[in-house]
């Protein structure tokens, strides 16, 4: 098995990830679990970017910037509160306040824009005492995506993971099956036809999903 882990705890994740989204684990290289502290999110898009988790800040800070630039015309409409939304991308008190968490809808989006790389967003949740399996494809909206690798993460009952995925012999990411396309990001292209010079959703699928 490819797969490593930090701890036997984290055992059940690995095993349950393959299971809950059809990816054998010859297909992953690592899952790393960043610290538990409200941050998660931020500190797995920061191990993708950065190659640590301590650059969390820097990412909220990036994603602040990007959503502040776009937030009339892009994000109009897509954030419940702006300045909720602002104020918990301002945060960075460690631990930090649940309402200021990493969301799986906008803040997935707004960090693909901010850092012109694809995310995937696995999320295994409860509803109604039910487990309830997603997994989104976040493609950025007005810019061309870098030839670095989709982010994968994995949102495990309040805890986001970073998963790293294996490699062919060329050095090239193996493939994962394709998510759901964010289900918005067809209508926020439509709409924002001026910013949104192509659907990048559909070059990063077929050439680097």
């Amino acid at each position: 098995m490819s797969i490593t882990y930090e701890s036997n705890e984290h055992a059940s994740i690995v095993s349950s990830f393959g299971q809950d989204f059809g990816v054998g684990f010859e297909k992953v290289a690592k899952i790393y679990s960043p610290d538990a502290d409200g941050n998660c999110g931020y500190r797995a898009i920061s191990m993708a970017i950065y190659g640590n988790q301590n650059s969390w800040k820097e990412v909220k800070e990036q994603v602040l910037k990007t959503y502040q630039k776009y937030k009339d015309t892009l994000y109009a409409n897509r954030v419940e509160d702006s300045d909720i939304f602002e104020k918990s991308l301002s945060c960075n008190l460690s631990p930090c306040p649940i309402q200021y968490w990493f969301n799986t809808t906008g803040c997935p989006q707004i960090a693909a824009d901010a850092f012109v790389r694809s995310i995937v967003v696995f999320s295994k949740t409860s509803f109604n005492g039910k487990p309830f399996k997603t997994s989104n494809f976040f493609a950025p909206l007005a810019s061309e995506p870098t030839n670095y690798p989709v982010i994968n993460i994995l949102l495990d009952h309040n805890h986001f993971y970073l998963i790293e995925t294996a490699r062919t012999k060329i050095g090239r990411p193996v493939k994962f099956p394709i998510p759901v396309l964010n289900p918005y990001h067809k209508a926020l292209v439509k709409r924002n036809s001026t910013l949104c010079a192509r659907d990048y959703s559909i070059y990063n699928c077929n050439c680097i999903y």
